[in-house]
């Protein structure tokens, strides 16, 4: 009854660590996944940052900034092309979006205040605000995915440490199974030697053979 037992922590064990090893490597990878494309979008995010920032920059200037260009129309070609670059990365998310086309359409206005002298102050106002509404929907946005990036990266690691854990566990109660098991093995093999010297049992079988044999 004792062996039984014994084998059956055995194999109770050792398919644990199997269901474990498979439930964990599909667990692990799903969650892998998931903090991959986190990250994704974290970087996504930083790149939207650092472009606007530079818009921001280059269509804050004033018209004399402009006029020691070289070619200021080819710097304010520049300047809407990268717009629309920063419209098309943030296509996704309509809000963004709509401010993004908000800034290009201030940008414009702006251009046109510069080059007539009218409603200067307007434009920058306008800029200002268009821009302000975009940094502070996507600094938003950072915190956010920079929070989600934190918390499954803690997921994974709290996943494979509990993995880990339960596996060794299984793995040690695999061991002691396994050594207990040949402890009985070992001690019935001594009892079934020593039983049939000590109750005569031998001579039995002994005599029975010898008697088949004279009836042959």
């Amino acid at each position: 009854m004792h062996l039984l037992k014994q084998l059956w922590l055995l194999y109770a064990s050792t398919g644990l660590m199997v269901i474990l090893f498979i439930f964990g490597s599909v667990l692990i990878a799903f969650l892998t996944r998931e903090v991959v494309q986190a990250s994704r979008w974290n970087r996504h995010t930083q790149e939207v940052i650092k472009l606007h920032n530079a818009t921001r920059t280059l269509s804050g200037q004033s018209y004399a900034d402009l006029q020691l260009k070289r070619d200021p129309q080819a710097a304010r070609s520049a300047l809407i092309e990268a717009l629309d670059t920063l419209r098309e990365m943030v296509k996704d998310n309509p809000t963004q979006s709509a401010n993004a086309n908000d800034i290009k359409e201030a940008t414009l206005y702006r251009f046109t205040a510069l080059d007539t002298k009218v409603n200067e102050g307007v434009s920058v106002e306008n800029l200002n605000r268009a821009n302000t509404k975009f940094a502070e929907t996507e600094t938003n946005l950072m915190i956010e995915r920079e929070a989600d990036y934190t918390g499954k990266m803690w997921r994974i690691l709290s996943t494979l440490v509990a993995v880990v854990m339960l596996f060794a566990v299984a793995f040690a109660v695999a061991i002691w199974a396994t050594r207990n098991s040949l402890l009985v093995r070992l001690r019935v093999a001594e009892r079934l030697e020593a039983y049939p010297a000590k109750n005569g049992l031998a001579d039995i079988l002994a005599q029975i053979k010898g008697a088949r044999g004279q009836q042959f």
